[in-house]
């Protein structure tokens, strides 16, 4: 079937293209997936810095930002905020562990 659609548009002699996990299958750093998604929010990922502790309670992300720069990473009402917890809990949802993050700045 795939093949049938590279015909369709045009990419029958294409290679296929397989891209390399830099982690093992179910593991992923947060902390620096985090660090991708705000440093896209603010003017350059130069003016976040992400940290990370882990105790009994589970994972806690510090999100800190340039001064002028947090109300990008919480956006209106924190629905980006939220939403950027969400991400990061369905990222760690087999591992029974939970996550907090928290945007300084």
């Amino acid at each position: 079937m795939i093949a049938f659609f590279r015909k369709l548009f045009g990419k029958g002699d294409a290679p296929v293209v397989t891209t390399k996990r830099t982690a093992p299958a179910g593991e992923c750093d947060l902390p620096a997936f985090v660090h991708f998604v705000a440093g896209n929010l603010v003017e350059t990922q130069k003016q976040v810095k992400v940290t990370s502790e882990r105790d009994d309670l589970g994972l806690l992300i510090h999100v800190d930002c340039v001064e002028g720069q947090a109300g990008r990473v919480i956006g209106r009402r924190g629905r980006t905020i939220t939403a950027i917890q969400g991400l990061v809990r369905a990222a760690n949802a087999g591992k029974r562990q939970k996550t907090k993050v928290i945007v300084n700045g």
